[in-house]
């Protein structure tokens, strides 16, 4: 995962995005979240994130139904942007809330990720971690 392109309502900052390149460290891992929607659900939360950015629809297998486990993300990488302080807020509520990780746990996931990794320090981020 690494955060890119410039996003108006999220302040001009980067937004997270999914590599394309296979991981073979194990340990850099991207958490996700699932919603169950219908094909035409699915097409259209696409269609409001934009295709512009989000141009690659990517199958991650399937669920223990056979219900496939689709995302989508950036057929090219771009050049990381740091997100926002309210990005990362939100994104660490839903990591909370989603996998019940402390604090702790979220800083050491985010801090390494592109994007964010040359751009924040220890402190800056466990500031906005600890503001929700």
């Amino acid at each position: 995962m690494y955060f890119a392109k410039k996003a108006n309502g999220w302040k001009d900052g980067g937004v997270a995005f999914i590599s394309l390149k296979p991981e073979p460290d194990k340990n850099k891992y991207a958490y996700g979240r699932m919603w169950k929607v219908i094909e035409e659900q699915f097409f259209d939360i696409w269609k409001q994130e934009g295709r512009g950015w989000y141009d690659k629809e990517v199958n991650l297998g399937q669920d223990n139904d056979g219900i496939p486990i689709v995302t989508i993300t950036s057929g090219n990488k771009s050049e990381s942007n740091p997100p926002s302080d309210n990005y990362l807020k939100t994104m660490s509520i839903g990591l909370e809330e989603t996998y019940h990780l402390d604090k702790k746990t979220t800083l050491e996931y985010l801090i390494e990720k592109p994007g964010i990794k040359d751009n924040m320090t220890n402190e800056k981020l466990l500031e906005i971690i600890n503001s929700n």
